[in-house]
């Protein structure tokens, strides 16, 4: 596998000026990958599509009609060893339409040695994503500090019709926008989550045990909690962590419950800041009681952490 990176590597990058075309195909191939496409998704028109972009980045003058794309696909599938090329047609893709792939190994090559993605190959790669595929690519970006790409991809992928697509979207959104100091831009994303997906009524028919969009909303509103109480609004956080409550507190799902506990324990750290003592150690007592035989090792630290938070409650008292 080494050797095969190696000579891979050496034909990328030493024959920009004999095989424009052909590197611009393989670009084309690694970027798309590089940018949090699965690898084998994209089809022939858009990988020509691509190519086009990615030659101007290689040799500006140079323009890719059909038959130098065909010439650069040629070059770019050839194998310098066995089943070793910089760009392999698909064997699981669906015959009628022929898609492509990256050879893992260059892909991370030069994600390591080579410049970063370019402007106009992240907006062709969101243009051409499907909603699921749009939330990879703004996990991504993300990675990348690609912060408004990041952005603007969760908001893409947040207009999906799958509610799980959409409210992991909302909810990355939510983190990154966090991360980032947007506070407010943060809080709004969050409540997109609850309204959306997470609904006034209760009714047990969404309040079921295993559901992604559950987890989503439950961690929305906990991180909600979490930048109420860096902007200082105790009374708003203490909502927020009580809503988890009261619309997860009774589900049988371990996910669900680590939640739960971590929205009682940090409701007693904001009554305790508050002053109100009393209602802070029962915060804990309900960690303890409802949870404190939980064999799970997420929900054993949450309990861990509310009798901690009461011993130092009780020395203060």
């Amino acid at each position: 596998l080494f050797a095969a990176v190696n000579l891979l590597a050496d034909r990328y990058r030493h024959h920009r000026a004999d095989e424009p075309g052909g590197v611009a195909v393989a670009k084309a191939a690694i970027d798309w990958q590089r940018a949090g496409m699965p690898p084998g998704s994209i089809d022939g028109p858009t990988l020509r599509a691509l190519a086009r972009l990615t030659l101007q980045e290689i040799a500006p003058n140079r323009v890719l009609d059909e038959h130098a794309f065909e010439r650069g696909l040629a070059w770019a599938t050839r194998e310098v060893a066995a089943f070793a090329a910089l760009v392999r047609r698909d064997p699981a893709a669906d015959t009628a339409v022929q898609r492509f792939r990256a050879f893992d190994g260059i892909v991370s090559w030069v994600q390591d040695h080579d410049s970063a993605i370019g402007p106009a190959t992240w907006d062709f790669v969101l243009a051409n994503a499907s909603g699921l595929d749009r939330l990879g690519v703004g996990v991504v970006a993300y990675q990348a500090a690609e912060w408004e790409r990041a952005i603007d991809a969760f908001q893409q992928a947040a207009s999906s019709g799958d509610p799980v697509i959409a409210a992991k979207a909302l909810f990355n959104k939510g983190l990154e926008l966090r991360e980032l100091g947007r506070s407010e831009e943060a809080l709004a994303a969050y409540d997109q989550v609850v309204d959306r997906f997470g609904g006034a009524d209760p009714a047990p028919a969404k309040r079921v045990a295993g559901s992604l969009v559950n987890i989503c909303v439950a961690g929305a509103l906990f991180s909600k909690g979490l930048v109420l109480r860096e902007l200082g609004r105790s009374e708003d956080e203490l909502a927020a962590y009580d809503q988890v409550v009261d619309l997860f507190g009774e589900i049988a799902d371990p996910d669900l419950a680590e939640q739960v506990a971590g929205a009682l324990v940090n409701k007693g750290v904001a009554l305790g800041v508050l002053g109100r003592s009393e209602d802070e150690l029962a915060a804990y007592d309900q960690v303890v009681s409802r949870f404190g035989d939980a064999p799970e090792f997420g929900l054993a630290g949450r309990v861990a952490g509310a009798l901690f938070n009461k011993g130092l409650a009780l020395d203060v008292l």
